[in-house]
């Protein structure tokens, strides 16, 4: 296990721990704050005036936001970002929120992010109302991959990556079960709905503050425990930061901002890129469709 040490300021006294795994997070109270909060001022915290991130929607499954590097070339890897349950609902635009500081499309839209991301990656992030069921979120990647996909560029199907925070970490679990996906890249999961064995063999690396007063650290711990125990030590990764921030604007939800350091960290972006799926992987999981 990797362990950090970040340096913030503790801001308020935090909210109660949910339980991890099949708990329903809608029913926590800082996802009812966030809501409250994204009715009321996400709405001025950007827009998609001068934004770098375009607009696609597959009428099935999501309206997403895209980033594209502005130089590519030939087939570029796929970064799947899903997010927490205080951007969920049908404004697209409220994905890129205060609350969500540091991950992707934040970072993207206000062009703070690093380069190792936004030169390499094709990075696609869709808005749910609902949840992220894992055979939607599948169905949404083979669409993105087929000859009717609206992507400015075109995807390297043997690297698809998928990434989220909170809601979107478990949903991203769940997600690399289908076999879409090259590797996993979850920020304070609360856990995984259905059997660990879907993530045999998919390298998983897993980001979590010891200090979140939101979804407990002991969600990834046990996540972490029962991927090493499928998969052995050489496919799992776990970064424990000692002292996460919280997210800009929820002082209650300490130490749930683990999406600030973990999406700062350019290894992330090089092991994502060094995990590829082989041909026959590929196209298995295409005939499928």
């Amino acid at each position: 296990m990797e362990r950090r040490s970040l340096r913030t300021s503790a801001r308020g006294r935090g909210a109660r721990p949910s339980s991890c795994g099949r708990a329903r997070l809608s029913r926590h109270p800082f996802l009812q704050m966030a809501d409250v909060a994204s009715r009321s001022a996400t709405r001025c915290f950007s827009s998609s005036a001068n934004s770098p991130l375009t607009e696609i929607r597959d009428p099935a499954t999501f309206a997403v936001l895209v980033h594209t590097p502005p130089r590519a070339c030939g087939p570029l890897p796929l970064l799947l970002y899903l997010h927490g349950a205080g951007e969920s609902g049908t404004r697209l635009w409220d994905i890129i929120s205060e609350g969500a500081t540091g991950t992707p499309p934040v970072e993207l839209h206000f062009g703070r992010a690093l380069p190792a991301l936004a030169q390499h990656f094709c990075v696609v992030a869709p808005q749910t109302a609902s949840g992220w069921p894992a055979e939607r979120v599948q169905a949404f990647v083979r669409f993105l991959l087929s000859a009717d996909s609206p992507l400015p560029c075109h995807i390297d199907r043997r690297r698809c990556y998928v990434t989220g925070h909170s809601m979107g970490g478990s949903g991203a679990l769940g997600a690399g079960a289908t076999g879409c996906f090259a590797a996993v890249a979850p920020v304070a999961a609360g856990g995984m709905r259905g059997p660990w064995s879907g993530l045999c063999g998919v390298p998983v690396w897993l980001f979590h503050g010891a200090n979140d007063a939101v979804l407990p650290v002991s969600c990834s711990e046990g996540a972490a425990a029962a991927l090493k125990a499928l998969n052995g030590e050489v496919l799992v990764r776990f970064t424990r930061y000692q002292t996460a921030p919280d997210p800009p604007g929820y002082p209650h939800a300490t130490g749930h901002a683990s999406t600030i350091p973990a999406y700062a960290t350019e290894e992330l972006y090089h092991w994502l890129l060094s995990h590829s799926k082989p041909e026959t992987t590929v196209e298995t999981t295409s005939s499928t469709s």
